[in-house]
């Protein structure tokens, strides 16, 4: 991605918002309303003006063009924010509408029909309100990083740097926080509205923002406090895995999985999901440009595990989520020394999300598994079965006896087609 063509987006966008404002403007003035949500909703505008102000006139300057790079992680974070700016010409231009529809003049009841089709718009605008406040936000950190990695790669920082730097750490993990909550609520409250999915997915880019952004400060942290432990960022708690849309399907599906050429299991669980004597892998000669990158996946990884042993869950979890930030999820592009320790991490999630009862998380990691074992050769079909079970468990201490059901009988399914090859023996459970 051109640095310069975030410029001219970023040019186009602040255009819309200077449109945007003075028909907002208009409105209130033609109609002499008040109204606390259209005012809150102006300032919101404001906001993001000036922030698109500023990104304008920082990258505009000769000393940062001239040293903008368009590879690598800012390469990447230009990317998912190209996509946030179009993200927001898109909602800027729908608030225009809206306002447009709520502003239209009558020559009878003018003013009380503005203020009546204003009431009723008041859902949307509480919407556009947080999306615009969203983008405010996002753009203005991704800017605090763009110069923050200019003076790193410049090599003209200071100590007065480090403050700056702990000021984008805490921004980054309250933005992702933030778009987590939005997220999962959006999710949960899914209704068939398009518009509804539009915003959702919104605001899965502007955490994709976050995240690129997140992964440039941790570069330029790790320049920056080579000596100082407590000044290098790690945001692997902050965007924990996602189910993927295999998962997703899954879920919503009540297919059983045909299980062909069954083979010997490498790795069986326990009756308990306990796999820390299982799918030990051994480490392979990587790549050199790789080998670092894999140490530290599989260094995250036995972290995980070592606190998860001595019962260290919030640790735990930091790093193995940390591990599983790191490794590709696509299948089409994932070596197999990679892909055995994503499946590895994930267990060891699994394991912990039960010890420590949050079931909905647990069963959702098990399903990520399956979907991903799924697309596997059938070498890995007795841990399907296993997983499915262990499923069945987790809505079984949650209360969700339906779902339980499902799950086991969708196992028991499976192992009536595989029975015949493994003997009963080989079920191990």
């Amino acid at each position: 991605m051109d640095p310069s063509s975030i410029t001219t987006g970023a040019f186009t966008l602040l255009k819309t918002c200077f449109s945007t404002g003075l028909a907002i403007k208009d409105f209130c003035n033609g109609a002499a309303i008040a109204d606390t949500k259209i005012k809150a909703l102006l300032s919101e505008v404001e906001g993001l003006t000036h922030v698109l102000t500023l990104m304008d006139d920082t990258l505009g300057r000769e000393e940062i063009k001239s040293s903008l790079q368009s590879t690598g992680h800012i390469g990447s974070h230009w990317s998912t924010l190209s996509t946030c700016i179009q993200d927001g010409q898109k909602t800027l231009l729908q608030l225009q509408e809206v306002v447009k529809k709520v502003s239209k003049s009558g020559n009878l009841f003018d003013r009380t029909r503005k203020h009546m089709r204003l009431q009723s718009a008041s859902g949307e605008i509480s919407v556009f309100r947080k999306q615009i406040r969203a983008y405010k936000d996002t753009l203005q950190l991704s800017l605090q990083t763009v110069i923050l990695w200019n003076q790193v790669a410049s090599e003209e920082f200071s100590q007065t740097v480090l403050p700056t730097l702990n000021d984008i750490q805490k921004v980054i993990r309250r933005l992702a926080s933030d778009f987590n909550r939005r997220i999962s609520g959006l999710e949960v409250n899914m209704s068939s509205a398009s518009a509804d999915d539009e915003v959702l997915q919104h605001f899965r880019n502007l955490r994709n923002c976050v995240r690129s952004a997140a992964t440039v400060v941790s570069s330029a942290s790790t320049i920056i406090a080579v000596d100082n432990s407590d000044l290098q960022s790690d945001f692997g708690d902050c965007f924990p895995t996602q189910p993927g849309e295999p998962m997703l399907r899954w879920m919503a599906s009540n297919t059983t999985y045909e299980f062909t050429e069954p083979d010997q299991p490498e790795r069986i669980l326990s009756p308990f999901l306990d796999p820390r004597n299982n799918r030990l892998i051994e480490r392979e000669e990587a790549d050199s440009d790789d080998d670092l990158e894999l140490e530290l996946i599989q260094s995250l990884l036995e972290q995980g595990e070592k606190q998860l042993s001595s019962k260290q869950y919030l640790e735990a979890e930091k790093h193995l989520k940390n591990c599983l930030s790191r490794i590709p999820s696509g299948l089409d592009v994932l070596p197999e020394n990679l892909l055995e320790l994503r499946l590895r991490a994930l267990d060891w999630l699994a394991v912990l999300f039960m010890e420590t009862k949050r079931y909905d998380d647990g069963i959702a990691t098990l399903a990520e598994l399956i979907a991903l074992q799924s697309q596997l050769p059938s070498k890995y079909s007795p841990n399907i079965l296993l997983d499915h079970l262990h499923i069945s468990k987790g809505f079984y201490y949650k209360k969700d006896y339906a779902g339980a059901f499902s799950s086991a009988k969708r196992a028991l399914k499976g192992y009536k087609k595989v029975e015949s090859s493994w003997g009963k023996a080989g079920i191990g459970y």
